[in-house]
């Protein structure tokens, strides 16, 4: 048996290796996120005692303002009163804090209102003060 020149038993032959389009893209892509989650370790973006302390200060600062903004709630309704006096077709014109339920509590307290029984029907306004 003769050997061929063109096959080396002994020795292993290297292959270059070949990689896809995807495999480029997907080595590349994770290097991106290394990199990105590096920098963003470097760069630290939590807050520190000083910046936490500011924030916390701040927050208990708007809170006082709108406390103290609350101290004194308008809610002015325009409603209707029949001529038996029982009042009806409540509704809200204005409040000083919309949005914070008042005009709500205002229409409830005004469901069994009743005024002086009158002659014909009229319409008036009326302004409610909620005090702490």
């Amino acid at each position: 048996m003769t050997s061929s020149p063109d096959r080396d038993i002994g020795r292993p032959t290297l292959v270059k290796e070949r990689r896809l389009p995807t495999e480029v893209k997907l080595t590349e892509g994770i290097s991106m996120i290394i990199i990105a989650l590096s920098v963003a370790l470097l760069l630290d973006a939590s807050p520190n005692a000083e910046t936490a302390a500011k924030l916390v200060r701040r927050e208990i600062a708007a809170q006082d303002i709108q406390a103290a903004s609350l101290v004194s709630v308008a809610v002015t309704l325009e409603c209707t009163a029949r001529a038996s006096g029982k009042v009806v077709n409540c509704r809200v014109l204005g409040e000083t804090h919309p949005g914070l339920g008042f005009g709500e509590v205002a229409l409830a307290l005004m469901q069994d209102a009743t005024v002086d029984p009158g002659a014909e029907d009229f319409q008036f306004a009326r302004t409610i003060q909620f005090t702490p």
